[in-house]
């Protein structure tokens, strides 16, 4: 049996396994999502950092805890458990980059659970491919460039700035108060 890891509670959202890890202290961590409406937080339950699952994401579905694959994915540093109303992250080397992949993975717990149907077509018919993409990793697909767009809003507004459909979807729709 693994000891009990203490957690925090950030907005209603447990915090799991960080105190493990010297890089990006807790009470920080929770600040950050403090930042955040809250309404974009709920039903997201826990944000976990788990170090021993990097790599194990290799054929899209995982492993049973703590059995590893031979086909390690290390570029997958944290994901959004949309079944699991989670975000695991695996690994991270600054708590700016730490914020960075937050953020992103929010975005798609927004995406997915916050904003609605109408609002998520709208993106991915009309936002996503009438505007330039505000990173190379968010031209991926419709998906992507909301969570990129996402934390580039809720990080450093004045980035998004530059791509005015982008910015006012997010200030307008996503970010505006109910």
């Amino acid at each position: 049996m693994s000891p009990k890891v203490p957690h925090t509670r950030a907005s209603g959202v447990v915090l799991r396994g960080f105190g493990r890890q010297q890089r990006a202290p807790v009470d920080r961590i929770a600040a950050a999502l403090e930042t955040l409406p809250s309404f974009h937080l709920e039903g997201l339950r826990e944000i976990e950092f788990d170090p021993e699952r990097l790599g194990q994401k290799a054929t899209g579905y995982f492993l049973p805890p703590r059995a590893y694959t031979s086909l390690p994915n290390f570029k997958c540093r944290a994901e959004y458990l949309e079944g699991e109303e989670r975000i695991a992250v695996y690994a991270f080397a600054s708590e700016r980059e730490l914020c960075e992949l937050l953020h992103h993975e929010i975005g798609h717990h927004v995406c997915q659970r916050v904003i609605g149907g109408t609002l998520r077509k709208r993106w991915v018919t009309q936002i996503h491919p009438g505007a330039p993409a505000i990173s190379a990793y968010a031209g991926r697909n419709a998906r992507e460039d909301f969570a990129e767009s996402y934390a580039a809003f809720a990080l450093s507004p004045e980035r998004l700035r530059s791509i005015p459909t982008k910015y006012a979807f997010m200030r307008d729709e996503v970010f505006a108060s109910r």
